[in-house]
Formats: structure tokens, sequence, C-alpha cells
């Protein structure tokens, strides 16, 4: 599969709400869709809320590609975006300035690993709060896209 997740563990509420701010701050497009149609949330519990009828999606234009979230726990973030979008340093850069600036915001570790794997266990890189980044297994990373 061709989807990554952007992982963020030990969250909760007031985690997902300073991330809503700051994407309603930033220069990224944002876009939620509720059941496949345009729509806006004012706070995080009326997404949960929502989520129990309804599918909620946050789209995140980064510019070269997008990410999304789906809203999965309330205790983790999770963003997903295609591996195939990254094309070239350009798009590369914008996704560690995007998980650089979520880490350092939050204060929390940022993992990046292959969608298909139980949470953050199988990792390409790591984005800590300090921006510090460590990349796992270079060789399997370039082949694996």
């Amino acid at each position: 599969m061709d989807r990554r997740d952007i992982f963020i563990a030990d969250c909760s509420k007031e985690t997902w709400n300073e991330i809503l701010e700051w994407l309603n701050q930033c220069p990224y497009q944002v876009q939620f869709v509720c059941d496949g149609k345009p729509c806006a949330f004012d706070s995080v519990t009326e997404i949960f809320q929502a989520k129990e009828s309804s599918t909620v999606i946050l789209y995140l234009d980064l510019g070269q590609f997008s990410v999304r979230t789906l809203f999965f726990y309330e205790d983790q973030v999770e963003f997903d975006f295609s591996a195939s979008d990254i094309q070239g340093q350009v798009s590369l850069d914008k996704l560690l300035s995007f998980v650089g600036e979520l880490s350092k915001l939050i204060g929390k570790e940022v993992i990046v690993s292959y969608s298909s794997e139980p949470e953050g266990t199988d990792w390409i890189f790591k984005v800590d709060a300090f921006q510090k980044v460590l990349v796992r297994d270079e060789d399997r990373v370039s082949k694996s896209s």
C-alpha cells in the first residue's frame, strides 16, 4: 500500500484543539468533509460527536501534496498521505516542515511510518520537539516508495 502515517501518541482533546487552532492560522488550505460534503466545526468535541454517526475527514493541502485525518481516536493524532505524492526534494521538505512544526507545537515526538503496520512500530523517521530527525533504514525508505 502507498499510504504512510504521521502519528502522535498519548494525546488528548486539548492536543487536538491545539492542532486545529494552529491549522486555522497556518498557510495551509484546510477543508473538513462530513459524509462527502464540506462542513465546519468549532471544536474537536463537535468533531468526535459528529463521528459517532458520520464520516469526518480533515484534508490539509501542503502545496505539493495533501494529508488527511479521519479522527480515529481522541488519544492519538494520525494523519496519512500517499507516498507516491512525495516527488523530489521540495515535497520532502514540505513533509519534514509540517512534521517538525507539529512536533514543536505540541512538544511531542511525531512519527512517520508505514501505514500497514501497527501505530508507530515500523517507523520511517521521527521528529522530536527539539527538531531532531531520526531516520531508520534509509535503503528501505528509498526502495519502498
